[in-house]
């Protein structure tokens, strides 16, 4: 239901409590199966310019947020624990090649 229902729609939201792994695993599944239906953006609450560096940092994976999250100076505040990452990863990984995929809002 919840494919179809998104596949139907300009966009999707989830909201969520912070913390708890099974919310981005979900996030990551669902938004992997909507990039074949034109979804390219996935945004997050964070500011624009945060969003940006955890897009670049993605581009190289798990390891290249792991890389970004070690820095004391990038002062991330959300999306350190592993499954948060790994859904950062997934869905840059989804639309490599066509621009920035994670946005802040």
């Amino acid at each position: 239901m919840l494919l179809r229902e998104g596949q139907a729609a300009q966009f999707v939201c989830i909201g969520e409590e912070h913390g708890i792994a099974e919310n981005p695993k979900l996030a990551a599944q669902w938004f992997n199966a909507l990039t074949a239906s034109g979804y390219s953006k996935a945004c997050v609450e964070i500011s624009p310019p945060m969003a940006a560096e955890l897009d670049r940092a993605a581009r190289d994976g798990v390891d290249g947020l792991r890389e970004l999250f070690a820095d004391p100076r990038a002062n991330v505040a959300f999306f350190s624990m592993r499954e948060e990452a790994e859904w950062l990863a997934s869905a840059r990984a989804a639309v490599r090649g066509r621009g920035q995929a994670i946005w802040g809002l």
